[in-house]
């Protein structure tokens, strides 16, 4: 999969964050996002079992927290494309509780399920069959999207794993790597062949 399956009208370079810390003292924090999009000319995305304790001033996660998806700094009101062929199999509603997921949608395949966190308004249904060139809806402004900066949050779980929920919101987008389970039930969902 490549960020163009997502969000096919813009160009993309994929970029850790923890390789630019320079840029998250300072002004320049504020700034950070325009800097590297500046840097590279194009929109950014990464974060796959990134530590982003130090993104957050230590105010979100643990130290030892790992993140366990993909993100796509993008603004808000950008229309989501479906990269995968699956059924909907949940959705969550828009909210602002700070550090939440916003709106969510889920698409489980045959082996793995999709999470799509961070959205505003949602096209599909509960049990509505998707494929690529579907679009699933909108990301979310701060006021929909759990009161992050307009992102997409995109993380690929095992299928076994995200069954365990009664509430699939309970999975979380952090965990702490050393945890042997991370690696059997987390996957980079760029190397998810589309």
């Amino acid at each position: 999969m490549t960020a163009k399956h997502i969000f096919p009208r813009y160009d993309w370079t994929q970029v850790n964050i923890t390789d630019h810390k320079e840029l998250l003292n300072g002004e320049e924090r504020r700034n950070w996002l325009n800097i590297l999009e500046n840097k590279y000319k194009t929109k950014i995305f990464g974060g796959y079992l990134e530590n982003r304790y130090f993104l957050f001033d230590n105010k979100h996660c643990p130290e030892e927290d790992t993140h366990l998806g993909v993100d796509f700094w993008i603004e808000a009101g950008a229309e989501v494309n479906c990269p995968v062929y699956g059924e909907i199999c949940y959705i969550g509603p828009s909210e602002n509780t700070e550090f939440s997921w916003g709106g969510r949608i889920d698409i489980k395949t045959e082996d793995r399920v999709f999470v799509f966190g961070h959205m505003g308004s949602m096209y599909h249904r509960l049990g509505n069959r998707v494929t690529s060139s579907y679009y699933l809806g909108k990301l979310g402004d701060r006021n929909e999207n759990g009161g992050w900066r307009p992102h997409l949050h995109l993380q690929c779980v095992s299928k076994e794993y995200y069954n365990q929920f009664s509430n699939p919101r309970d999975i979380d987008a952090y965990g702490d790597v050393k945890d042997g389970f991370l690696h059997e039930n987390f996957f980079d969902p760029m190397e998810y062949e589309t």
